[in-house]
């Protein structure tokens, strides 16, 4: 296994035109090519996952004999319905890949309709992140149950970035001053953990108990992600799996996941571009109506009870791999 952290900066995108998407082509990255190849050539497989600025260079990988493999999280549109974003930034180095992953049929069907071949096509669906035994799982769900009702408990999970902190600095402040009894809790780790706790602790916020993610989830009525963070999908499989209820804007990373109203609550679209004044009156009503939340999270649990696991998931792709290595020759005898 071969695991490489570029800790370099890198533009978020090039300087030309490619299906409205600003592209970089070889000889934008201003020297760092040579140290990238010399990082990445002594790879089998490189997993492409939304690193538009490398593309120039997957050609010239693909040279040395690594396989490129692009993963497409899903379709992002821009306020008028066009299309944008990574999948098309994907679709510019088409011919620098040996295959594409993709979550959904849906999108799958999409990038063979854009001239993507089948042959380079694999599904790689979400699975829960979590593991955990089944007496375990079973206990968590139990006590969930037998829980008391009480003020609503909201998770939210610390991401990179000051603006998505704000935001939801700005939704708590609107839910304290309304009076709702809601209590907040965060999750995560690192350097964004730290930045939105600094700012979060005066209102109230709480953190997550020991045990991770799977303690927040556990002890939590609703997972918000109100923002499109492509690890949006393995979130609200974790948070279903333990009963937790996820909340996703329609079009965001996870949203193909849901089914509204039965195992997580689809939120409106301007939610992902910070609108939040939709979100104080959908918590009061989940607050008032505790039966809903106990539908939704059993709703939830449910749709993951037999859910395929992370093998399982990633099983297409692993076959696809072991077909791409050559097999080992026996050992000589003498």
């Amino acid at each position: 296994d071969s695991i490489s952290f570029l800790a370099m900066l890198l533009p978020g995108e090039g300087q030309h035109d490619f299906l409205g998407q600003k592209v970089a082509l070889a000889g934008d990255l201003e020297g760092v090519e040579k140290p990238l190849l010399g990082l990445l050539t002594e790879l089998d497989v490189l997993v492409a996952s939304e690193v538009p600025m490398l593309s120039p260079l997957l050609a010239e990988l693909r040279k040395t004999g690594t396989r490129i493999v692009g993963q497409v999280h899903g379709l992002e549109r821009t306020r008028l319905g066009r299309g944008s974003g990574a999948a098309y930034q994907a679709l510019a180095f088409e011919h620098a890949h040996e295959a594409f992953l993709a979550p959904s049929p849906d999108v799958l069907d999409w990038l063979h309709g854009e001239g993507v071949p089948e042959a380079k096509l694999c599904l790689l669906p979400p699975a829960p992140s979590l593991t955990m035994a089944p007496a375990a799982l079973d206990a968590l769900l139990a006590a969930r149950r037998s829980r008391r009702a009480g003020a609503l408990r909201v998770a939210l999970l610390a991401s990179p970035g000051e603006e998505a902190r704000d935001r939801m600095l700005r939704l708590i402040a609107m839910t304290r001053r309304a009076g709702l009894p809601v209590e907040w809790r965060l999750g995560g780790s690192g350097a964004a953990m730290a930045s939105w706790w600094n700012v979060l602790a005066p209102l109230g916020v709480g953190l997550a108990g020991p045990g991770g993610l799977a303690a927040l989830l556990a002890e939590s009525d609703v997972l918000l992600l109100p923002d499109g963070d492509v690890a949006n999908p393995l979130a609200v499989l974790d948070a279903q799996r333990l009963g937790c209820i996820p909340a996703v804007p329609r079009g965001a990373p996870g949203a193909e996941l849901l089914r509204d109203g039965v195992d997580g609550l689809l939120l409106r679209e301007d939610v992902r571009r910070g609108d939040h004044h939709s979100l104080p009156p959908l918590l009061m009503a989940l607050a008032a109506d505790r039966a809903r939340v106990a539908r939704l999270s059993a709703g939830a649990a449910t749709a993951q009870a037999s859910a395929p696991d992370w093998a399982a998931a990633t099983l297409a792709f692993r076959q696809r791999i072991t077909a791409w290595m050559p097999a080992p020759k026996p050992a000589a005898t003498i």
